[in-house]
């Protein structure tokens, strides 16, 4: 920490530091070693550099073996994709610990000779603050992220001009989303991209640069990808026929420490099998639809939660949004939305309001036959948006429904 901070602190900073039994202090460490290049690895292929932990979002973490090759091919890789230079300023608020965070906001960096603004916890007016002050070039982070800076009443008296690049990364981005990004820093290359640990973050599709399409991610730039039917996962499909996304190449995992089921069924034939639901059009360009998992299936019609989050972001009421399915006696499932409203509607508009608004502008099958308002949703600390919390939330509370009907 910089002995005279020109930033607002986070609260912890004033603690008192805590030292754990049996464990080293970084800083310590990095005093203490030699100051002179050190090199212990002999098989950049096999030899494992991080044991990086799954998300979470959606199950119980599992660590992915990544090895010292499929890192420096990514954070290599990254750096020619977005013409990274040792002028750059990346913006490190996107959590180290998260795969996004550190393969695009550390090492590639640390490749490309950049300079790293690091923030150790996100607070929207101090990335705001850190913007301006340092100039910053390029970011990328989770939408949730981007909204809460953009929702600052006084944005606007923040230079974001610096801006030479601002991704989005972690979860569907709606198309007005990027529009309200790209009116922000409109001196910018704005996009977003799509990736696992399993593929590191770059590893799955990006936009290209100056060639974004509304309602598509981007294209593969390291690795192999194609999308093959849900049911048994072999067969190729073609242009803008949707099934699982599978990925393939040199920025992907060994496997799951200790976990042969789980690998085993994730890696089949050197394929990773996401669990994610998309298509690609002729041009190869990806478009998320859904996790397996998350699909809901209403009255035998499909139904994507991504697709009708993207449309209630056009509400001018909803700030963000998140879709799941729960139990529905005559339909099978039914579409349910959380609702964070935007400030100025909180008191305003109601949940029956937007079930309203809905019928006029999706489909019958799509739209959600209940909303609730929260003040916040469930998020990771990488600010994804945790759904499974809100199943578990929802299989509780039918399961007291249950009870009071017994």
């Amino acid at each position: 920490m910089p002995a005279h901070p020109d930033l607002p602190l986070p609260p912890e900073a004033d603690q008192e530091k805590r030292i754990f039994p049996d464990t080293l202090d970084l800083l310590t460490v990095l005093k203490e070693a030699d100051d002179r290049p050190v090199c212990n690895i002999n098989d950049l292929r096999r030899e494992i550099a991080i044991l990086q932990y799954t998300g979470g979002t959606t199950g119980t973490p599992k660590g992915a073996m990544i090895t010292h090759y499929a890192l420096a091919y990514a954070c290599i890789g990254t750096m020619y994709w977005y013409r990274h230079r040792e002028e750059d300023v990346h913006l490190g608020v996107t959590p180290f610990f998260h795969i996004m965070g550190q393969q695009q906001l550390m090492l590639t960096p640390l490749t490309s000779g950049g300079k790293i603004v690091i923030l150790s916890r996100f607070f929207p007016d101090v990335v705001a603050q850190a913007i301006s002050k340092y100039r910053c070039t390029y970011w990328v982070t989770a939408p949730t992220a981007i909204i809460a800076v953009l929702s600052l009443p006084n944005i606007k008296d923040y230079d974001l001009s610096s801006f030479r690049c601002l991704w989005t990364g972690g979860a569907p981005v709606s198309v007005e989303l990027q529009k309200l990004m790209s009116d922000l820093v409109p001196r910018a290359i704005v996009g977003e991209g799509y990736g696992h640990t399993e593929t590191l973050a770059q590893g799955g599709a990006v936009t290209p640069l100056h060639r974004y399409k509304p309602g598509f991610i981007g294209i593969p730039p390291l690795n192999d990808m194609k999308i093959v039917d849900l049911e048994t996962g072999t067969k190729e499909l073609g242009p803008n026929e949707e099934g699982e996304i599978i990925i393939r190449g040199p920025s992907l995992m060994m496997g799951y420490w200790n976990k042969p089921e789980e690998t085993k069924e994730s890696l089949r034939e050197g394929w990773f099998y996401t669990g994610d639901i998309g298509l690609m059009d002729e041009e190869g360009y990806l478009k998320f639809l859904s996790r397996k998992k998350e699909l809901i299936k209403c009255s035998g019609y499909s139904v994507f939660p991504a697709e009708v989050e993207a449309l209630l972001s056009r509400h001018p009421a909803v700030k963000e949004v998140a879709v799941i399915g729960i139990k529905d006696p005559y339909r099978g499932e039914s579409p349910k939305a959380f609702i964070v409203l935007e400030p100025d509607y909180k008191g305003k508009i109601t949940e029956d309001e937007i079930i309203e608004w809905a019928k006029d502008n999706m489909a019958a099958y799509k739209r959600p036959r209940m909303v609730e308002f929260r003040d916040e949703l469930p998020k990771s600390a990488a600010g994804k948006v945790l759904k499974r919390i809100l199943v578990e939330e929802e299989v509780i509370r039918q399961a007291e429904r249950d009870r009071g009907d017994a």
